[in-house]
Formats: C-alpha cells, sequence, structure tokens
C-alpha cells in the first residue's frame, strides 16, 4: 500500500487539532517529557471519501503500538497513548493508506475526523460538501453484506419539521415501508413491527415505539448514526425474522458541555452531555414529553375522575455513560419509555360498557398503556489485531389494555422481562476477517386475559446460541461472505441458521450479488396488524415459545442485488427477495379485536418484492428516487389473505438541495396502490394528526374475509425548508401539500354501505431546535 495524506480532516480545535510534521519534531524536541503515567485518547469517525459513509473495519494504529478498528458506523477510538505527538496510520483494504501526524493531550480526548481515498478509481469530480449523501445501499467494495442502509451523523438536519425520528428515516430504503401517516413500526421488506431486531448501543429494545406515527421512542438528539439490515444479515445477530435496527448514540466529547433540544407540533425535547477529560468519562442524558395529554382532556371535557382522558400522551428517558475499564470502552445505557391511550370506546359514555377499575371507579373508554424498559452495559476493546465485546443487559416491555371488545368488556395484562449475556472476538483482516460469539437470554412473558376471552399464556426459555463466521476475498473481483448461527431452548428445539453472501465486481463501479439465509425467533407479538389500531399504536404484545405449544418461528431468505454507477454520484441499484416464514402468529386470524381473548392462530408466511432505487448526489443537490413492487401473503390451514403492508406498489421521491450555507430546501414525495385493508364496524373514528380526540369508538373488524378491500391510490408531498441560525435551528414544513384526501381506512356505515377514514389534510408544520 501507498501512503498519501487526508483528503478532508476536520479535527476539533484544542489539543486535538492537527500540526504540520516539522511542527510536530519541534514540539517534541522543546516540549517536556510527559509523565509515564499521563495518558490520553483520539477518537473520530472514519468515512468514505467519495460515498461520504462510515468506514468499518479500519485498522488505526499508533507509534505507541496501539492499534483500534472502527465499528459498523466509522466510529473508533484509540485510548492509552502518552501525552505528545503521535503518528496515526489508517489502513483499509481499497483504499489509500493515510498517515497523519497528531498531538494528543494529557488525560484527554482529541477528535479527528478523516476521510479514506478508495482506490483504484478516484472520482475527483464529485464535489464535497457539508450535505450529508442520501440514504442509500452500501456500495463500498469491502462491504460483506446486502440490503443494508446507513445513517450519518447529520441525518437530523435532512428530515422534515416534526419528522425527526431515526426508524422513519430508515424506514425510507428501499424495500422498507413505514405505513401511511398516523402509523407506527418499520416493515422491513414485509416483515412485521416485532419481527425486527432493535438494539440501542448493542442492547436490545421491545415496544419502544410511540402511538400515532411518533414512532420510535428513542430520542433523536442524541442518536449519532444508525445501520438497517434488511438482508441477509451477518451471522452475529439472531432473534429476528425480517430486519435488523443498530443505533447508536452520540459519543460525549471533546466539549465539557452541550445541549440539544427541539419543540415542535406535539411535543417537546432536550438532551444535555458532559465530558470530564481528566476522568476520560462522558454522560448524556435526553428526555421527551407529549402534549397530548391536554389535547385529549380539553376534547373529552377535561375529566378528572380515575377514569379520565387526560393521563393520554408519551415520554422517554435516556441516559448513558462512558468510560474507560480493563483497558478497553465501556458503555452504560439506560432507557425508559410510557404511553397512554385513553379514547371513548362505542355508543356514549353513559351507555357504553363499563368495566371496574382497580379503585372500582366506572370506566367508559377504552384505556391502553404500554411501557419499555432496557439497562445494560457493553465493553469493547481493540489490541493485538483481535477485537472483543461483551454485553449485558434487562430488558422488556409492559402493557395493561382496557377494552371494549366484540364479546364484551375485556382486560389485557402483557409482561415481558429479558436478562441476556453475550460476547464475541473477531480478528479483522486486509481482506475479511473471522468471528466468533455466543449468547445466553432468558426471555420471560406472561399474556393473560380476563372478561369475554380467557386466553392465559406464560413462557420462560432459556436459549443458548453460538456462531462463527468467516469473511474473505479469493480474488479482488469476488467477496464471500460465510456464517453459521446455532440455537437452543435446551429442551425441545434446536435449529441452525446458515448464511452465505458472493459479491462479485467484475469491472469498476458495477456490483452484482446473492445472498440466501435462515433465522429464526423465540419472541412474537400476539397483536393483530390487520385492526386499525394495530397499525396507529406498532406496540407488541409479545409471547414467547412454548407457552401452550407455540413454536420457535423460522425464516428462510434469498435475495439477489445489482449495482452500477452511472457517473460520478449517479447511482443505480436494484433489488429482490423471497421470504418464507413459517411457525408465525397470525394475530389477523385469531381475532377480530385489537389482541386475541381465547386462542392463537399459527401459520406460514410469504413475502416477494422487487425495489430499485436512483441516487444522485452532486454539489449541493442529494435525490433520490425509489419504487417497490411487492406481495405480503399469510397463511394458515386453507385461509389465505394478503398482509395489510409490504404488499402492492409504493414510490418514493427525497431531495434536499443547499440554497445557502445555512438552507436546505427538503421535498418528500410518497404514493402507493393496491394496500389491503380490513372494514371496521360502524362507529368507529380515526383522525390522524388532529389536535384532539384522533380516536374514538372501538376498532373491530367486520366478520368476514380479512384485509378483503383494496384501498384507493395513495399520494402526499410534502415541501420543507430548515434554516440553522447561530445556535438555533427552525424548520417549516408543508405537508401534504396538494391537499390530497388520503384514505388510511375503511369503517362500515349503518346504511350497510363504507365510508373512508382520511388521513391529514393539507397542514403547516412548525419546529425550533437549538444546539449549544
Amino acid at each position: 500500500m501507498r501512503s498519501t495524506p487526508a483528503r478532508v480532516v476536520r479535527p476539533s480545535t484544542g489539543a486535538g487539532q492537527l500540526l504540520p510534521a516539522l511542527a510536530l519534531l519541534q514540539l517534541a524536541v522543546t516540549r517536556p517529557a510527559p509523565s509515564p503515567r499521563s495518558t490520553g485518547a483520539v477518537a473520530g469517525v472514519v468515512q468514505d471519501g467519495t460515498a461520504g459513509r462510515g468506514l468499518s473495519e479500519v485498522e488505526i494504529t499508533g507509534d505507541d503500538h496501539l492499534a483500534a478498528r472502527t465499528d459498523t458506523l466509522g466510529a473508533y477510538r484509540l485510548t492509552g497513548l502518552t501525552a505528545g505527538p503521535h503518528q496515526l496510520r489508517f489502513v483499509r483494504e481499497g483504499y489509500d493508506t493515510l498517515l497523519l501526524g497528531v498531538l494528543v493531550g494529557d488525560s484527554s480526548v482529541s477528535r479527528i475526523d478523516v476521510e479514506l481515498v478508495p482506490r483504484p478509481v478516484h472520482l475527483h469530480t464529485i464535489e464535497v460538501t457539508a450535505a450529508a449523501p442520501p440514504l442509500s445501499q452500501a456500495t463500498g467494495s469491502d462491504d460483506a453484506e446486502l440490503g443494508r442502509t446507513h445513517l450519518s451523523d447529520d441525518w437530523l438536519a435532512q428530515r422534515q419539521a416534526g419528522d425527526g425520528d431515526a426508524l422513519r428515516a430508515l424506514a425510507d430504503a428501499p424495500g422498507v415501508q413505514a405505513g401511511r401517516e398516523g402509523t407506527g413500526g418499520l416493515h422491513a421488506r414485509g416483515g412485521g413491527d416485532a419481527d425486527n431486531l432493535v438494539l440501542l448501543d448493542g442492547i436490545p429494545l421491545y415496544s419502544a415505539v410511540h402511538f400515532g406515527g411518533a414512532s420510535s421512542a428513542i430520542n433523536p438528539d442524541l442518536v449519532a448514526g444508525a445501520a438497517l439490515h434488511t438482508g441477509v444479515s451477518p451471522a452475529r445477530f439472531g432473534e429476528h425474522l425480517a430486519g435488523v435496527v443498530e443505533l447508536e448514540t452520540r459519543e460525549p466529547g471533546p466539549q465539557p458541555f452541550e445541549a440539544r433540544g427541539a419543540i415542535g407540533r406535539f411535543d417537546a425535547r432536550q438532551g444535555f452531555s458532559g465530558y470530564v477529560p481528566a476522568l476520560g468519562t462522558g454522560v448524556s442524558l435526553a428526555a421527551r414529553t407529549t402534549y397530548r395529554s391536554s389535547l385529549a382532556a380539553e376534547s373529552y371535557g377535561g375529566e378528572s375522575d380515575a377514569g379520565s382522558l387526560d393521563g393520554s400522551g408519551y415520554g422517554d428517558l435516556l441516559g448513558v455513560v462512558t468510560g474507560t475499564a480493563a483497558g478497553g470502552r465501556l458503555r452504560v445505557l439506560s432507557f425508559l419509555s410510557r404511553n397512554r391511550l385513553a379514547f371513548p370506546a362505542f355508543g356514549d359514555q353513559s351507555s357504553g360498557y363499563e368495566y371496574e377499575a382497580e379503585d372500582n371507579t366506572p370506566v367508559h373508554h377504552n384505556d391502553i398503556r404500554w411501557n419499555s424498559w432496557s439497562q445494560g452495559a457493553t465493553w469493547s476493546r481493540s489490541g493485538a489485531g483481535v477485537q472483543l465485546e461483551t454485553a449485558a443487559w434487562a430488558a422488556g416491555s409492559s402493557a395493561d389494555i382496557a377494552w371494549g371488545g366484540a364479546e364484551g368488556p375485556e382486560r389485557l395484562r402483557s409482561t415481558l422481562a429479558e436478562v441476556g449475556i453475550s460476547a464475541r472476538a473477531a480478528w479483522p483482516g486486509a481482506g475479511g476477517g473471522t468471528s466468533f460469539g455466543a449468547s445466553l437470554v432468558r426471555p420471560q412473558t406472561r399474556y393473560s386475559v380476563t372478561g369475554a376471552g380467557g386466553l392465559s399464556l406464560y413462557g420462560a426459555p432459556l436459549v443458548g446460541s453460538v456462531y462463527a463466521e468467516r469473511q474473505w476475498r479469493p480474488t479482488r473481483a469476488l467477496f464471500l461472505s460465510a456464517g453459521l448461527r446455532a440455537g437452543t431452548d435446551f429442551a425441545s428445539w434446536a435449529g441452525l441458521e446458515p448464511r452465505v453472501t458472493a459479491i462479485l465486481e467484475p469491472v469498476a463501479g458495477t456490483r452484482l450479488g446473492v445472498a440466501a439465509g435462515r433465522s429464526h425467533q423465540v419472541l412474537q407479538s400476539a397483536t393483530n396488524d390487520a385492526s386499525p389500531l394495530g397499525l396507529v399504536l406498532g406496540a407488541e404484545l409479545p409471547v414467547a415459545a412454548g407457552a401452550s405449544g407455540l413454536p420457535v418461528a423460522r425464516a428462510d431468505q434469498l435475495e439477489a442485488f445489482a449495482g452500477r454507477r452511472l457517473a460520478a454520484g449517479l447511482d443505480l441499484s436494484l433489488s429482490a427477495w423471497l421470504r418464507r416464514s413459517d411457525g408465525i402468529v397470525l394475530g389477523a386470524l385469531s381475532t377480530r379485536d385489537f389482541f386475541p381473548g381465547d386462542s392463537l392462530v399459527v401459520g406460514q408466511g410469504e413475502t416477494r418484492g422487487a425495489s430499485g432505487a436512483l441516487e444522485l448526489a452532486h454539489g449541493r443537490l442529494s435525490a433520490r428516487g425509489t419504487v417497490t413492487v411487492a406481495s405480503n401473503v399469510r397463511t394458515a390451514g386453507g385461509i389465505s389473505y394478503d398482509a395489510g403492508y409490504g404488499h402492492g406498489t409504493t414510490l418514493g421521491l427525497d431531495a434536499s438541495y443547499r440554497m445557502l450555507r445555512n438552507t436546505r430546501l427538503l421535498l418528500r414525495f410518497r404514493g402507493g396502490a393496491d394496500d389491503p385493508a380490513s372494514v371496521a364496524e360502524a362507529g368507529f373514528e380515526w383522525q390522524p394528526g388532529a389536535q384532539s380526540g384522533e380516536l374514538a369508538g372501538t376498532p373491530v373488524n367486520l366478520p368476514g374475509a380479512v384485509n378483503g378491500q383494496r384501498l384507493p391510490t395513495y399520494a402526499r408531498l410534502d415541501l420543507g425548508v430548515r434554516r440553522e441560525w447561530h445556535f438555533l435551528t427552525t424548520g417549516v414544513s408543508l405537508v401534504n401539500a396538494l391537499d390530497r384526501p388520503n384514505v388510511l381506512g375503511l369503517v362500515a356505515t349503518d346504511q350497510g354501505g363504507v365510508r373512508a377514514l382520511r388521513g391529514l389534510p393539507r397542514t403547516l408544520e412548525l419546529e425550533v431546535g437549538w444546539r449549544f
């Protein structure tokens, strides 16, 4: 490899700034020798110099013979450096080696962000600007995975006002659907919300969503980046049937204090981070709360008794502490979220259904509450050619639902409590690498319905798994990845998960790939995802394998990919997939209500589709257009139906233009056709985004075929402008600029007909953010 200077270097001011080699030499001579015990660190992000995305598996070595490697988002941290001048070496196959001189302070962290220049093709015609590139499928020459999408560090700056959510940003990727407005969750290639594995700094999250389209409960001000795996994922990921979401929180420092926050139409959020250089420790804390509680109270008379609606709303709290331990990086995380949605049931409050609350107060409405929580710690260390990672966690969720169902009043209590540990060792190499890992997890679920139902489920399997994975390059044009994961509940189930990927680059700028793999999932959700309320909430009602004979679900997937760089900054990609699943809970066949009360139906699923994306990154403009055509069919016995997501045709267009240095114009279009839907019984009302009273009535589906109707064609255009001031950010969006009366659902009328539930009218969305 040849050594070249950095293409772009963006160090922070202070101890982390770069000096010419001659100045470093003079400083080394004149500066007093530091104490042997005085050490510092260097941290930052390594990016591809042309694509602008984080580079994983970059080896960073210092002249103290210390080494580190970048993670999946391109972040690295090299600790144990003595105070004074050092020379760092950044090495990755397919890129020019970078030699860099840095000055490390005493007991401090210097932030050094660099970009590596790919070779042998250097795209000098691309203009590098402050604007982040659009979301794209990874196309780097050494990526050993298809169907992966990244969010860069400034992803939040490219979102419309009121649209600051990492999961919704990932849902813009080809082949992924987040649903129409007012709906929550993430559907990766036809998978359900609960079919995804969601990790925050390596710690699993369950039911971490807010209702009404607010999507995830993760405060966006603390999310530095994300990776979404929609296809055949690496063998290190277990417990999923569809996608894998990796969220990474911001690293505190090098500034001693930083604050970020925003206030929008429905909620306000605030985050703080502090860093103590002498201790090498950082602390981040972020919270969010909604205004929806007061809106609901105003709409329904501001009741003050125990059965009132004035508790409707959501909130979340996230805290992260980072430091060093045993020569590695230690991160401790704590996450909590709460949700309550209360709305009138069928009929008026004098004649509607009743149930006795815990304090014997009669209640005349549906009351849905769910919480999510995760606490855990991760530790990682790189050196001597090996990367070590460990994690331990306790996570779970709970739901308490009072419901006026089709057969009468019901009460559901659902809980999940999980503890787990995992470990991983990796030996990265210039042409690939090898990794091994193991995990031991104990989920415990309780699902109990009283009233018209009576279903009771309990499961607590102990699940162990081990895996091995290898990536290598037999020739310069061919990259291979093979992994095998084995799992068991130490009782009645054992399963193997082979996963293989082959990527061919016959000529520069062209990439072809195929992949096949199997995955299993012990936890499933009993939610009826064909219910309008199931789409609104996006929350999980977990049940574990083994409960009343519930099997471990399995999914087999085959995918193909073709990508071509048409010109500098212009990329075309095509993907096709087939996924077949078995042993899955079909809530839509189990009940006409939001949740089953007497039995569970288990069946099969098959989703197949193809998507294409055309992406442009040129100067001040970045844009992406996508089209996806897919089918998603569920079957049990002799009954088949089309799932309400991942089916039909979807179109998307996203564009961002930096008009001035601090002003960005934004455009977002979404269209869809042939979306299946079930018809709800008369009396249900749903008005997404309404200032008050979004829901009324109980959404019980009519008897008959599931999703037997087709919704009209959907089209929504949003226009926005975002402006950055000294420490303020203002955003304005014109939502549904065409003022199109989109149909989100269907409800029967008393006369025997069907009426439409309409989406958002033309609306002006405002947001003010701050950072200091």
